[in-house]
């Protein structure tokens, strides 16, 4: 949700701002120069966890990467766009162990990741959705998936065979997390629901 859409701030400017008292509990991303906001939800942290525990089953027995929910991802300012500066908070995100770096405790990790997940907020259109993905993937993540909470979709980027997965589908998370297979409908699972 946009905050504030006539203010644009600069990466130092916004990085002040995260600094703050006030705001460190506050989920905050630049998109753009534009200052938004992430409101969560149980429906959203549901499905974040949904799909960390999918990945994290999968991988840790293997060590094959490190998966994290709402962690920053920020590329250094030198090559950032100075009129577009952005640090994002990916509901999941998912780094292979050939690629990541020392776990970062302080700030953003400086590179996208290897997988990112956005999960749409009742107030984020489908545009908003492709154009999350269209970043990560320009600058370094090899897949992105847009789940479409409403709809009970999920969107996979880049395409593949099938872009749309519909709640009888599998999603293959190969080759980002190969032998990961996870079916929609386990996605958008409520263990206190009866189908």
């Amino acid at each position: 949700m946009a905050i504030s859409p006539a203010r644009l701030y600069t990466l130092p400017e916004f990085e002040t701002l995260l600094a703050r008292p006030e705001n460190s509990k506050r989920l905050l991303e630049l998109i753009d120069g534009e200052l938004n906001e992430k409101l969560p939800t149980e429906q959203r942290g549901m499905i974040a966890g949904n799909i960390i525990t999918a990945i994290n089953n999968f991988t840790f027995p293997q060590k094959l990467g490190r998966a994290s929910v709402e962690a920053r991802h920020q590329l250094p300012p030198d090559e950032q766009d100075p009129n577009r500066p952005t640090s994002r908070l990916p509901d999941v995100s998912y780094m292979s162990r050939e690629r990541a770096l020392p776990l970062v405790t302080k700030g953003a990790v400086p590179i996208m990741p290897d997988l990112a997940v956005e999960i749409q907020s009742p107030d984020q259109d489908d545009t908003d959705m492709l154009e999350s993905a269209e970043y990560y993937l320009k600058h370094g993540s090899r897949m992105v998936l847009l789940v479409y909470p409403d709809r009970r979709i999920v969107e996979k980027l880049p395409s593949g065979a099938k872009r749309l997965h519909t709640m009888d589908d599998v999603i293959d998370f190969d080759p980002v997390i190969p032998g990961l297979l996870l079916p929609v409908k386990d996605i958008f699972l409520d263990p206190l629901r009866v189908e």
